[in-house]
């Protein structure tokens, strides 16, 4: 949901051909930053490409 929110900032930017792609890790990589935080549930991690 979150991710929506960036796309329309990214649109609002002047930026077109956007894509957001979740990273297929991420959740691991957060979840062992602070074991048992549940930040994997929170936070994520995305590669952003777009044009201007």
């Amino acid at each position: 949901e979150h991710h929506d929110k960036l796309r329309v900032l990214l649109e609002q930017a002047g930026f077109r051909d956007i894509r957001l792609t979740p990273k297929d890790n991420s959740r691991d990589i957060l979840s062992s930053w602070v074991p048992g935080s549940k930040a994997e549930d929170y936070v994520a991690s995305f590669i952003i490409e777009a044009v201007k």
